[in-house]
């Protein structure tokens, strides 16, 4: 595994579970926000929120840890 993903993995493992759950559903599923809501048993506009939430929170981790590491 090459350190990008290396440090993308680290990221999301240490995210809340639902954050994570969603991030992975979402986007390397890459099922729609309908079924994202009928596998997690949320309302479609939970699945948006938490996904938006989760993103930039994604977002911050993956930029402190550019930042810590000069890169």
């Amino acid at each position: 595994m090459n350190e990008q993903l290396k440090v993308i993995h680290r990221s999301l493992m240490n995210m809340k579970y639902q954050y994570r759950q969603v991030i992975i559903l979402r986007k390397l599923n890459q099922l729609s926000i309908k079924e994202s809501a009928k596998v997690l048993g949320w309302p479609e506009s939970k699945v948006k929120t938490t996904l938006h939430r989760a993103l930039k929170e994604l977002e911050g981790r993956l930029e402190r840890e550019v930042s810590k590491n000069g890169k």
